[in-house]
């Protein structure tokens, strides 16, 4: 039954700190890292994701995935625009600042992952790549925001027979960005996605963020559409 399965799996998080130096060898001292200021830091220097791939196929017991995801790339932004974790003497936003160079650096950054995704590929591991992301539909006028048409123009300047083929965002009954129009052309991200002939994954479908995580076990909200979400939610169980 195996080739009936796509594999996925993702990369990008240090999780807390003595935790990962624990559990995996990973540790912390990778480069480009950035000090999310939630307890772990984050990454997707190709040194990173190269140890990250090599401990996953170790602990699925497989030598090839069919879909690796950067995992939140957009914490590079968050940082850089003085959100949680922008601060620090080892954050990677340190000497970043405006005028366009923030996100410069952030599809550098991206550019250099995918060339090491676009390697494994061709060595075989994997079958293709792509990004999750909570800043896949935002408004490109965002300064957080992280767009299809950004991440597949930066795997064209790679290849034009690039191996991008993925994207994941959280879909629910609160979250809804991805099927809002964005942009100037109308078109929602998940309308953009399905242009690209890009596969769509979405997370999130029984739990929600709205300031804060909004799940079934909470009971009751603390507003009014959220508390609208869970009542969807167990109508639909009690189905």
């Amino acid at each position: 039954w195996r080739d009936k399965v796509t594999v996925v799996t993702k990369a990008g998080y240090l999780e807390p700190l003595a935790e990962s130096q624990g559990r995996d060898g990973l540790g912390v001292d990778f480069p480009e890292r950035v000090d999310t200021g939630y307890g772990f830091f984050h990454c997707i220097h190709p040194t990173f994701l190269k140890a990250a791939l090599e401990r996953s196929l170790a602990r699925m017991k497989v030598e090839r995935v069919g879909v690796f995801l950067l995992h939140n790339p957009g914490y590079f932004l968050t940082a850089a625009a003085g959100g949680k974790g922008s601060t620090g003497a080892k954050d990677a936003t340190d000497g970043v600042t405006d005028g366009g160079e923030t996100r410069r650096e952030f599809r550098r950054r991206l550019e250099e992952a995918f060339v090491f995704l676009e390697d494994r590929v061709r060595a075989g591991v994997l079958g293709g790549y792509g990004v999750s992301s909570n800043h896949l539909g935002q408004s490109s006028t965002n300064p957080e925001a992280v767009t299809v048409e950004e991440l597949q123009d930066i795997a064209q300047g790679i290849s034009t027979d690039h191996a991008f083929s993925t994207i994941q965002c959280p879909l629910n009954l609160l979250e809804r960005l991805p099927t809002l129009p964005v942009g100037t052309d109308g078109r929602s991200t998940l309308q953009h996605a399905r242009g690209s002939g890009l596969v769509v994954l979405t997370n999130r479908p029984l739990n929600a963020w709205r300031g804060m995580q909004v799940q079934l076990r909470d009971g009751r909200a603390r507003d009014t559409r959220a508390e609208l979400f869970l009542d969807a939610l167990r109508r639909a169980l009690d189905a």
